[in-house]
């Protein structure tokens, strides 16, 4: 019975370790994620969206991601979940949340054109569906402040919306998953339009 306990004991002892070094990281990498402007230093990766304008203009911007290292086919993959979801707790105030969320779906749409360029769709689907979620929550979370829909925030997350579309578009994929998505993003977008871009 002595044997069983103190087992058990250690294990519990290196669960709780564990989560406490897990939580420790996680919030030392979202001060460093947060301070000086890293997340707009992190978005290295550049795409181009053309927008036509209500008076028939086209109107090009040029609309930065951050990089994925940590990809969903990697076996740490669950790590880099907990990661995100206690960044989102970590951030303070509807504001904070929704450019944390658009931050981690753009992460999951640079992702998805990784997966993409080497045609594996079954995790491009996964990838794409994600950063459509936290897209989404992005747009949820801004409509909770009092900010004008001219405020730059609200700007980023239609450019994002556009992106999406038009980059998985221009891949040409004949899978209906995620032609599906690439339809939902696209009326979710028509949706935004009531939110002109500057």
């Amino acid at each position: 019975m002595n044997f069983i306990f103190r087992f058990f004991l250690i294990i519990s002892f290196l669960v709780f370790t564990f989560v406490l070094c897990l939580i420790s990281f996680t919030r030392a990498s979202f001060i460093d994620i947060t301070n000086n402007n890293n997340m707009d230093l992190a978005r290295t990766i550049p795409f181009s969206v053309t927008y036509l304008k209500p008076d028939g203009q086209s109107m090009i911007y040029i609309y930065k991601v951050p990089g994925s290292k940590v990809k969903v086919n990697n076996p740490l993959y669950i790590l880099k979940r907990i990661r995100d979801y206690y960044w989102l707790v970590f951030s303070k105030g509807y504001l904070a949340k929704a450019q944390m969320s658009l931050f981690l779906a753009d992460k999951k749409f640079s992702e998805s054109t990784q997966f993409l360029k080497t045609n594996q769709l079954k995790y491009t689907i996964v990838s794409v569906k994600q950063a459509f979620d936290k897209l989404q929550y992005a747009q949820y979370l801004f409509g909770k402040t009092d900010l004008p829909k001219d405020h730059e925030l609200q700007q980023k997350i239609i450019q994002a919306g556009l992106v999406y579309e038009e980059v998985l578009k221009s891949f040409c994929s004949n899978n209906s998953q995620l032609n599906q998505l690439i339809n939902q993003i696209e009326n979710w977008n028509d949706n935004q339009q009531i939110y002109k871009l500057n």
